[in-house]
C-alpha cells in the first residue's frame, strides 16, 4: 500500500534487486507484469518504437518535474 510512482527520463537504465526471500509481483501501468524472484533482479529502460512519450512543445521532462515537485526536484 506504500507504493509510488517512479517518474525517470527516457534515457535511464533501472536495476530493480529482490533482496527478500519471496518472488516480487512487478506491475508496469498499474498492470501485472511478471514477478521477480528471490535473490533476482530485473532491468527496465526505455526502448525506442516500442513506447510513445508525448512531448510538448517548449517543455521538457526536467521543467515538468521542476513544475511538480518543486523544491524536492532541485
Amino acid at each position: 500500500m506504500s507504493a509510488r510512482a517512479l517518474v525517470v527520463a527516457p534515457d535511464d537504465r533501472l536495476t530493480i534487486y529482490n533482496r527478500s526471500r519471496e518472488p516480487l509481483d512487478v506491475a508496469v501501468d498499474g498492470r501485472p507484469s511478471g514477478e521477480i524472484p528471490a535473490g533476482g533482479r530485473i532491468e527496465a529502460r526505455f526502448v525506442n518504437d516500442v513506447g510513445t512519450i508525448a512531448q510538448l512543445p517548449g517543455s521538457s521532462f526536467y521543467r515538468r518535474l521542476r513544475e511538480k515537485f518543486g523544491r524536492l526536484a532541485s
